[in-house]
């Protein structure tokens, strides 16, 4: 499984520029190596797993294929309303940005469970939002937008928003 993953990245990191070469002088090892890691003849050390890890999380990342879902939850605060307040910003880590076709039709799912009271007690409603993303699309932005547009909506009603938990971020390219 991790040599798939460091396949995966490794291809990811070619992509965008950075030849085996610069990569494996960055890691002390040969560039024969990383073209046996990126085959798969061979398996990283873990110390070598987490640095092409770790550079692979600072590169923009693509959507590869109709299908793909990328989980961004690790992106965003795991609390994102409480004592009468947004914990702004949503997100805590810069959240990558995705490329893919303008023709393609992505979506990010925003899902969250919201804790309200109101006169019959209090009690979990479970709320999703989908909007669609363009490729050139600033998700976190998109995020913290219509969450804020939730929250002002619900400050309108007749219950009373104690907490709001984030369930999960994704993004998708749908079929």
């Amino acid at each position: 499984m991790a040599n798939r993953t460091v396949q995966a990245r490794l291809k990811d990191l070619k992509a965008q520029g950075l030849s085996y070469a610069k990569l494996a002088r960055e890691l002390g090892v040969s560039r024969s190596l990383v073209s046996r890691w990126a085959s798969g003849e061979r398996t990283p050390s873990k110390r070598a797993r987490r640095s092409i890890y770790g550079r692979w999380r600072r590169i923009d990342k693509r959507l590869r294929n109709p299908g793909a879902r990328v989980d961004l939850s690790g992106y965003f605060r795991r609390i994102w309303f409480e004592n009468n307040a947004i914990s702004t910003p949503l997100n805590y880590r810069n959240v990558p940005l995705y490329d893919f076709p303008p023709s393609a039709a992505v979506v990010i799912t925003i899902r969250f469970t919201a804790t309200v009271s109101d006169v019959g007690g209090i009690e979990q409603l479970e709320t999703t939002i989908n909007e669609t993303v363009a490729p050139e699309g600033d998700i976190s932005s998109i995020v913290q937008t219509r969450f804020e547009e939730y929250v002002s909506k619900a400050a309108t009603s007749f219950r009373q928003l104690l907490k709001v938990r984030r369930e999960a971020v994704i993004l998708r390219w749908l079929k």
